[in-house]
This record gives C-alpha cells, sequence and structure tokens, in this order.
C-alpha cells in the first residue's frame, strides 16, 4: 500500500500542473493548446520535428538513468566519487534537455526573457567545462570515456554552426547535434549500468575501469 508521503507527492505534482495550467488560462491560453500536439493543432505532417522530438526523449533518458544511478550508489554508500559524477551528469542532461526541448536559447531566453542566446550557450559550455575540470580523472579512469568526447565534440560541432564560427547548413548542424545527443546519452546509460552493479565498466580500447 503506498504511503502518506508517496500520496502527498503526487499532489504535489499534480498542483504543479494546475499552476501551469492556471497560468497559462489566466494569459488566454485554452489548456486545448497546450495538451494537443503541434501536428493536431497546426495539422501539418506527424514527421515534422521527428529527430527532435528523439532528440529529447534521448536527454530526457540520460538525465532519469544517471539521476537513478547517483540515488542508487549514495543508498549504498559506494565508495568512489561516482554518485556526484553522476549527479552532476544529471543536472547537466536536465540543462541541456530544457534547452533543447523548450527551445530557450533559440526562442525562449532572447525573446522573453531577454537574455542574450550566445549567454546561455556559454553557461553550457561552462557546465561542461567544470564536468571535465571536476571529475576528469574518474571519467577517464572508471567511464567508458571515448562516447562522451564523441557527443562532446558533435555538439561543439553543432554549437559551432549555430554560432557562425564553422561553416555549414542546417542539415549538417543538426545531424552532428542528434548524433551527438545520442552518443551522450548512450554514455550515460552505459555508464550509469556499469556503476549502479558495481561491475567494471570498460574505459577504452586498452582496458577497463573499475567503479
Amino acid at each position: 500500500m503506498p504511503s502518506k508521503r508517496q500520496f502527498a507527492v503526487l499532489g504535489m505534482l499534480w498542483t504543479g500542473v494546475a499552476i501551469i495550467v492556471y497560468a497559462f488560462a489566466a494569459a488566454g491560453i485554452r489548456l486545448t493548446l497546450l495538451s494537443r500536439d503541434p501536428s493536431q493543432v497546426q495539422e501539418y505532417p506527424v514527421y515534422i520535428g521527428f529527430l527532435s522530438n528523439l532528440g529529447a526523449l534521448a536527454w530526457c533518458s540520460a538525465a532519469a538513468v544517471c539521476f537513478f544511478a547517483s540515488w542508487l550508489l549514495r543508498v549504498r554508500k559506494a565508495p568512489g566519487e561516482g554518485g556526484a559524477f553522476m549527479l552532476y551528469m544529471g543536472v547537466l542532461s536536465t540543462a541541456l534537455l530544457v534547452d533543447d526541448f523548450f527551445l530557450l536559447h533559440e526562442v525562449v531566453a532572447p525573446k522573453y526573457l531577454h537574455f542574450p542566446r550566445d549567454a546561455l550557450l556559454f553557461l553550457y559550455v561552462l557546465l561542461g567545462a567544470g564536468l571535465l575540470i571536476r571529475h576528469g580523472k574518474f571519467i577517464l579512469q572508471s567511464t567508458p570515456y571515448v562516447f562522451l568526447f564523441i557527443g562532446f565534440g558533435l555538439l561543439g560541432v553543432s554549437m559551432a554552426m549555430d554560432l557562425a564560427i564553422l561553416p555549414g547548413g542546417t542539415d549538417v548542424e543538426d545531424g552532428a547535434k542528434i548524433l551527438g545527443i545520442v552518443a551522450y546519452a548512450y554514455y550515460c546509460v552505459i555508464t550509469s549500468a556499469g556503476l549502479a552493479a558495481g561491475q567494471e565498466v570498460e574505459t577504452g580500447p586498452h582496458g577497463k575501469g573499475t567503479s
């Protein structure tokens, strides 16, 4: 039987949804515009935004497994920095999920929040750099870092094209982005699984790291 605390948490989540709906309703935006898929509202083909949606699902999956692995390692009081590392990865994944899914740096921040797009992108770069500075040794010794670097590299290329630092059309930019997201999410999944299971995680072609 679920506990009172679990019911209370569910009630808080429902309250959060109600607050969001009320806020939009106060601005004259109907619930159906929030609850229906854009393709239903605008009547455009369902495949529009297909890869973008897959990218958001990958970000969400990465965040979920990282937070779960972090919680599990902390509950087990596992030695080392695995729990802190996975928590950082979960926060980073969530930040990138919110940005990508809600068009934060592309539309919301510059248009509605009056926050410079480039400044927001720079904050994400700082988050990534902070991860490497804080947990670089752990990443190299205890995780399959090749996939993380591939993901970061492709996402960096996409960002550089978005900022017009590198040449390339939208197709190349978005292609690098979705491939980078997939590589990043794959890294999160296999790293979380290995650390949570207390098993060795392959770090590269020449050896294995321990959890």
